[in-house]
């Protein structure tokens, strides 16, 4: 079955979208209810992207589960299954916008990258899909890879993962940035000619901004 919760947790819900595909403004977030084969499938969305669905059955008036109970089987079983994945797919396609980074320098960085460049986050591997990456889109060069990893690969004293940026530098300036805060050698990059950024706060936003516009330059160079 669809892990809808890991579906749902890389998304942010969009107010805009959802409202065009026929949710209702609530107090605590959207509402949506619509026919799905002989039952009504009824989907809240929070304010903070938490997604709740129920299939009610109006002939006996309560829920219908047997559905959701994996080793249920039988034609009608499996056709109600697939019909609530499908629509819920659909809701996780056209109403939520992707998010797979959580820090708050991590979405500013997109943010900046798309306003600035008009370029956005590209997800290349299958396998590693918290893993995205910003290039130019004159000659498809790299100049941002957003990655997820255990701090204590990157100089941290913990093993929790951990949100950082590794952007390209001018190899001269590469001994320098790596022994300042919140800087570490690339992650899974060229050491020579990329440094890791952490995203947690240590560097300013600003000088971030300024390395990103110096990386992107750089991509330019052949």
């Amino acid at each position: 079955m669809t892990d809808f919760d890991r579906l749902f947790s890389q998304g942010e819900p969009n107010q805009e979208k959802l409202l065009r595909n026929g949710f209702t403004k609530t107090e605590e977030g959207y509402y949506r209810e619509s026919p799905l084969l002989s039952f009504l499938l009824r989907v809240t969305v929070t304010n903070d992207g938490k997604v709740n669905a129920e299939l009610f059955d109006p002939e006996a008036d309560a829920p219908y589960t047997l559905h959701l109970v994996a080793g249920a089987e039988g034609s009608f079983v499996g056709e109600v299954r697939k019909a609530y994945e499908d629509a819920l797919l659909t809701i996780a396609e056209s109403c939520f916008d992707r998010a797979v980074f959580k820090s708050r320098y991590a979405k500013k960085i997109l943010e900046y990258a798309k306003e600035k460049y008009g370029e956005t986050c590209e997800y290349l591997w299958e396998k590693f899909p918290d893993n995205g990456v910003l290039r130019r889109t004159d000659n498809r060069k790299w100049y941002a890879a957003l990655l997820t990893v255990a701090g204590n690969k990157v100089g941290l004293s913990t093993d929790e993962i951990v949100e950082i940026v590794d952007l390209r530098a001018e190899e001269v300036e590469v001994p320098e940035l790596i022994h300042r805060r919140g800087f570490a050698p690339a992650w899974h990059m060229n050491k020579k000619s990329w440094v890791t950024v952490l995203l947690d706060g240590s560097v300013e936003f600003s000088t971030i901004t300024e390395l990103i516009d110096k990386s992107r330059v750089l991509a330019l160079k052949k």
